[in-house]
């Protein structure tokens, strides 16, 4: 995950909290607001998507790019958003996306799409 590789300290300077992470944690005044710009960041971070080919995106934009893709293109290859990347999502990058909203518009687009892939695999498979 993306957060693992993060340095929080520049975060936190950044709200005048002095310190550096995780120590800025134990510190008496500064700890405790720290702790909460943390928690506040942690969950940012978990709306957004970070792509194979490292384009940072918003998990709802990025939820309504694919069912846009599979509603409109009856497609099973749905690129990056971001302009010019051709890199195509794979089959766990669309489940995870759209099965991930807890909405079940998105979970039947899913089902959609795997019907599509599963189309897809029967016209070009000369022995099925």
């Amino acid at each position: 995950m993306l957060a693992t590789y993060i340095d929080w300290s520049p975060f936190f300077w950044t709200w005048q909290l002095h310190g550096v992470y995780p120590t800025i944690f134990n510190k008496p005044e500064e700890g405790k607001e720290a702790k909460k710009l943390f928690a506040d960041g942690q969950k940012m971070l978990e709306d957004i998507i970070v792509n194979k080919c490292s384009h940072f995106l918003c998990r709802r934009c990025m939820a309504g790019y694919v069912r846009s893709a599979i509603s409109n293109n009856r497609s099973t290859h749905i690129t990056c958003p971001e302009h010019k990347c051709e890199e195509l999502m794979e089959y766990d990058d669309v489940r995870t996306t759209l099965c991930g909203t807890g909405d079940p518009e998105d979970e039947r687009d899913f089902r959609r799409y795997e019907g599509f892939l599963l189309e897809s695999h029967l016209e070009n498979d000369p022995n099925c």
